[in-house]
């Protein structure tokens, strides 16, 4: 099953190249989405950035579990 990334979404990378995440624009606002695919709070570009380039990929680094 393929994925695709909403056009809205746009990618940032560290400085190395690694993906963080996306930052999904909405009516000239700006949230961070983290590589899990949530969505943080809506602000401007600058704070969605910083906010994926905080996390990292640090998101990742949790255990997780599917519950049924």
């Amino acid at each position: 099953m393929a994925t695709t990334i909403p056009s809205n979404w746009h990618e940032h990378h560290r400085e190395d190249g690694e993906l963080l995440g996306w930052i999904c624009e909405e009516h000239d606002a700006f949230a961070p989405v983290d590589l899990l695919g949530r969505i943080g709070q809506f602000g401007d570009w600058l704070a969605a950035e910083q906010a994926l380039d905080l996390l990292g990929i640090g998101c990742l680094s949790d255990l997780y579990a599917l519950e049924t």
